[in-house]
């Protein structure tokens, strides 16, 4: 497939007054993992203003935080960094006529140009005004290029460093989303340099917060190259010469090219072609925006990404929110990207313990509903009364599913070995200290919350699905290390008798005792079906217990929200289900995704569009229980289909084409040698391997093809006359 093209079909257009963008659910974004920008549209008294939010995913408040529930989102918070402005006077109604604009995101070069005609110009008339907005991909810069207009009408003005959550809560007189006790930061600092001519050479602002820590960001004019440059800094007793210097060194290098080159090849890593096309855009669009939000040494992709914006999530959620936001990662095959998880888990490793109480710290780490930049926040007890509105003992095992996910799309045993194995087994040792065996043999928890339930419960179906998952992966792993642990029988224990699943008449409890009866958006009392599949189609007969279950869950309405919609839609994927797969993501899309394809519940956070991507891939590509499932949930209405190098686990990558309602060809590279079992739709396939030679085979439900590390296999299907069908993927 031509893949500019193909891309293509994701790029925002904006060219009409009703289209005009005017906030973050509308503007246009862009971003390299740390630094964004957005664009849009502000008025003020009847005048428009060209606006570009400035953003930074590593400038966060450094206060000394009160570790209780919401205490961390006031004390050291993102926060936000300033905009630039450019005025437009009155767009519409004078001059020469209203004016006219056509603004485009080009996703596949990352960047966004905006024509606008018949501006009133600051000396009577009109003008042209026309701009491309982009943040390097290699260097830490936002440019503004200027191709028509005045360079010098940007104005920088910095915000003012004060908790997102706290801003939120006042503008809406929201006393629980309010510190009372709240003391704002110092205002920022502000100076500007300019030539003898007096343009605009320089504009910057410091803003000094405690522990000595500044952020600093400057706005460079450079008329030569008709560009504003723009970079964002935090350290401890930064200067703004070092920073200027940065910048510099930054515009030595060609950053145009390196820009252009670092998108091309990201978009080339993988891709698909779907007959919706509302779908497939929207696909491109969250590809775009993860490519935009994070990258392999970027901190972990937040609840805001680079654009944040005022909102009460001014942080890190680990009971959904970070887990949702890698998914689509995995099968996509941007496994350099997901890795930021594993290294930022990695680097705060030891805040990990210390978010357990001093007498678990000897084996057991954890972490608890939200946190900012050091990942601390301490994580319950169930047994003791610790003030923490949650107790939620499964954040972070959860959190390390996604880097499992990791570790079998890769199969990289190093690290399994000094990574993940030894994460995992901490945080399942946190579980261990609380099960207790009771009359029936049977291995229960104590009164713990499924997450934002608000109601606790014994043997609560989020932490019996998180330890079940979580013994049975230690298990799997020592296997492969060739590990002798002295846990494993404890382990095996939970894996054979662990309490099972409380469920009612209605389908599954929220635990024991505990029914599900009110609005509830989260989906974690049905986790052993997806993302975990401990119980699934090929283990048993439960598709009606489920199916049950999702309607109860959706029958109380208030608090269904988007991503209730990504859950019900990968759990109907799972069962092969694609139809009604199908429509829940179109309802997500259609009731609750933004212009320019963003999310907000109170206020902007960004999981559930991604999350809903993987509800995509879900359709084309499944490869959970050892086996690749090529095609397991296309929905009826679609004859046609295609996706090409999504990853596997296992560590494959698979390329397939689906025609007139069937599977007709597939590609499968290994990269580790392990066994390959495929499921799939043909029923006789031609075979041909890497080294030449080939068969026809007669295929049965589950497949094994043998794949030596680095090998290729191609099938195509053969009708019944011996016709081999012959397309590109």
């Amino acid at each position: 497939m031509e893949r500019r093209n193909n891309v293509a079909s994701g790029d925002f257009w904006w060219r009409t007054t009703e289209e005009l963008p005017k906030d973050w659910t509308e503007g246009a974004f862009h971003g390299n993992g740390v630094l964004g920008s957005m664009v849009y549209f502000t008025e003020r008294e009847g005048s428009y203003f060209l606006h570009v939010e400035l953003g930074s995913n590593e400038v966060y408040d450094r206060r000394k935080t009160r570790d209780f529930w919401m205490a961390k989102q006031f004390d050291n918070p993102r926060l936000p960094i300033g905009y630039l402005e450019y005025p437009m006077g009155r767009l519409y109604g004078e001059g020469n006529g209203p004016a006219e604009y056509e603004m485009h995101t080009d996703i596949y070069r990352g960047r966004t140009d905006l024509v606008l005609r018949n501006v009133p110009a600051k000396k009577g008339g009109c003008e042209e005004v026309s701009c491309r907005f982009y943040v390097c991909a290699e260097q830490p810069v936002i440019v503004i290029e200027q191709k028509k207009g005045d360079i010098g009408n940007w104005k920088f003005t910095p915000r003012e460093a004060v908790s997102p959550r706290q801003t939120f809560g006042l503008e809406r007189q929201e006393e629980f989303r309010i510190d009372p006790s709240y003391q704002k930061n110092p205002s920022p600092k502000i100076w500007e340099k300019k030539a003898k001519d007096g343009r605009l050479q320089e504009t910057g602002s410091v803003q000094y917060l405690e522990e000595d820590y500044r952020t600093i960001t400057i706005c460079r004019y450079d008329e030569e190259r008709s560009a504003l440059f723009v970079t964002i800094d935090q350290d401890k007793n930064l200067e703004v010469e070092k920073v200027r210097s940065n910048l510099g060194a930054a515009l030595c290098t060609e950053y145009q090219k390196y820009h252009q080159e670092w998108w091309e090849h990201y978009f080339q890593i993988s891709g698909i072609e779907i007959p919706d096309q509302t779908l497939e855009a929207f696909y491109w669009r969250q590809i775009y925006k993860l490519g935009s939000a994070v990258r392999r040494k970027s901190r972990v992709l937040d609840n805001q990404g680079p654009w944040l914006s005022t909102t009460p999530w001014p942080g890190t959620w680990w009971n959904l929110n970070v887990q949702l936001c890698y998914w689509p990662l995995y099968t996509s095959g941007r496994l350099e990207q997901a890795d930021s998880l594993n290294r930022y888990l990695e680097k705060y490793q030891e805040n990990l313990i210390q978010n357990v109480a001093p007498k678990y710290r000897h084996d057991s780490s954890g972490i608890g509903t939200n946190s900012t930049w050091n990942l601390r926040s301490k994580i319950a007890d169930p047994l003791e009364d610790n003030g923490l509105q949650f107790v939620e003992l499964g954040n972070l095992t959860w959190a390390l599913h996604d880097c499992w996910l990791y570790y079998r799309m890769t199969m990289d045993q190093g690290m399994l070995r000094d990574f993940l194995y030894p994460l995992l087994r901490r945080s399942i040792n946190y579980y261990l200290h609380f099960v207790k065996k009771g009359e029936d043999e049977k291995w229960h928890l104590p009164f713990t919350d499924s997450p934002e339930y608000g109601e606790r419960c014994e043997d609560c179906n989020y932490d019996l699905s998180l330890l079940r998952w979580g013994c049975k992966t230690l298990l799997e792993a020592a296997e492969v290390l060739k590990i002798t642990d002295e846990k494993e029988e404890m382990w095996r224990e939970i894996c054979e008798n662990l309490t099972d699943y409380p469920v009612d008449e209605t389908g599954y409890l929220i635990g024991k005792n505990l029914p599900y009866a009110r609005s509830h958006r989260h989906f974690s009392h049905l986790m052993m079906h997806m993302p975990l599949y401990l119980v699934n189609r090929d283990n048993s007969d439960c598709w009606e217990l489920l199916e049950k279950s999702i309607g109860h869950w959706f029958s109380y309405k208030g608090d269904i929200l988007g991503f209730s919609y990504v859950g019900a839609s990968l759990m109907y994927s799972a069962y092969q289900r694609g139809t009604k797969a199908l429509e829940y993501i179109r309802q997500l899309l259609k009731n609750h995704i933004t212009r320019n394809s963003m999310y907000r519940e109170a206020g902007p956070v960004i999981e559930t569009p991604l999350a809903a991507a993987e509800c995509i891939q879900q359709l084309l590509l499944q490869s959970w229980g050892n086996k690749i499932r090529i095609f397991p949930a296309v929905p009826e209405e679609w004859e046609s289909a295609s996706f090409d190098h999504f990853a596997a686990q296992g560590g494959f990558r698979v390329s397939a084409v689906y025609e007139n309602h069937r599977t007709v060809k597939i590609e499968l590279e290994s990269l580790a040698g392990e066994p390959c079992i495929l499921e799939t739709d043909m029923k006789r396939a031609r075979i041909r391997y890497q080294n030449g030679n080939t068969e026809i085979r007669n295929m049965e439900l589950d497949s094994k093809i043998k794949l030596a590390a680095g090998e290729k296999v191609l099938l195509t299907s053969v009708l019944g006359d011996g016709e081999a069908f012959q397309r590109e993927c």
